[in-house]
Formats: C-alpha cells, structure tokens, sequence
C-alpha cells in the first residue's frame, strides 16, 4: 500500500479539505469561524476505507502532539459523500473509522473496545481526549450537522481543553452555552435536542438525528 500522509511532505495546518470547511464553520457556532484547524490529506478513492484512514494517522499524530502548543481547536478528516448518504450509513462509517483509528492507538488505548454508552466514556487517542462531531450530506441545510454545499463527509476530533480555552466546558458557564444555542436558532439551525446534548453519555452527541423526533443515533451498537 501506498501511503497518503508522508510526515515529512503533508502540512495538516494546509490541507486541502480546510478551505472546504470553512463553509461548515460558518454556519453555526459563534467560535467556529475563528477555531484553528487542521485536516487529513486528500482522500484516494483507489484505496479502501481502512487503507485512507491507516495513511491518516501520521497527521492525526502530528496534530496530537501539536495541539496544545500551538493552540488548536480540531482536526477533520473529510471523506467522500457516499460515506454519508444517510444517518444509518454516516452511522456505520464512523464506528468504523473511529474503529480502526482506536485499534491503531499508538498509545493502544483502544477506546472503541471500551463500554462506548457510558458516561465516563469519550474518545481517545494517543490519550488525548477528543470530542466528535460527524458532518455530512444527509442533514438538510437547516440542521445543525449539515455538510453545506461541500458534498463531503466530515468527522471532526475537538480536544477536551478547547472547550475549556472556550468557556464552554460541560457543566460550566451556562449562559454562555444558552447563547451559543440561541446563535443557531437565529440563523435557521435548530440546536438539536435536550435529551441528547445534556445527557450524561457524549456517545449520542456525536451523530445526531436528521428529525427532531427521530430516534437516538447508536452509532456504537452492531
């Protein structure tokens, strides 16, 4: 296999796929316009999903290793629409993905084979604790996960600590979190659902419904 990501050429800080993000950080979040972002190399759609996302880590690491020092709020891996065509297929792409990227934990962390629904449980790699957001072409404009008009599929790792650089830590600063909610009513993106955002489980925040009244996305579950 051929590798994508070469540590020594690939920059993530100038990934293609970021000036295509930049649409989806506008139509939400008062931060996101301003969050400092890198993002994997260009996806080969000669390879198959496993091989894309085993050529990804390098960056993944770099960023890892970087984001503290250098202040960063997220990076994304963009992908191809067919991996989102709908909840159910955006659903299984990320347990996949996140998947394959916990069982080539460097630190062997292996966060996936831990008990996902648990509120203890998010995210890790590299034992950086990351909070996940799945963007993608199956959400209507007017929803909160919409992909804009990228026509990609975005999973997007934030780090513990840039909610807290942020203000808007889980548990703190209320008003502000209020705010932020009412800043996507306002622009026409309903904030999606209380029994999911203020669950003790992050697990379900990570892919929402496309419906209001749709089901809880248990991405995790076979």
């Amino acid at each position: 296999m051929n590798a994508v990501c070469d540590k020594a050429s690939f920059d993530p800080g100038d990934a293609g796929c970021l000036e295509e993000f930049k649409k989806v950080q506008m139509q939400g979040c008062p931060f996101a316009p301003k969050a400092k972002i890198w993002g994997s190399p260009e996806w080969n759609n000669h390879l198959s999903l496993t091989e894309n996302l085993l050529s990804i880590i390098p960056s993944l690491e770099m960023f890892i290793q970087s984001a503290d020092q250098k202040d960063l709020d997220g990076y994304i891996i963009a992908m191809p629409p067919e991996y989102g065509t709908s909840v159910e297929s955006l659903a299984e792409t990320t347990k996949e993905a996140l998947s394959i990227l916990s069982q080539n934990d460097p630190s062997k962390g292996n966060s996936l084979a831990k008990k996902v629904n648990d509120k203890k449980w998010q995210f890790t790699f590299l034992n950086m604790r990351l909070f996940v957001k799945a963007f993608a072409p199956c959400y209507d404009e007017n929803h909160s996960r919409n992909a804009s008009d990228s026509n990609k599929v975005y999973i997007l790792f934030q780090p513990e600590f840039s909610f807290a650089k942020h203000g808007i830590s889980r548990g703190s600063n209320p008003e502000l979190r209020n705010s932020i909610r009412e800043h996507f009513n306002e622009t026409g993106r309903t904030y999606f659902r209380e029994d999911i955002f203020e669950s003790p489980n992050e697990a379900p925040r990570y892919i929402t419904p496309a419906k209001l009244q749709d089901p809880v996305v248990d991405w995790w579950v076979d």
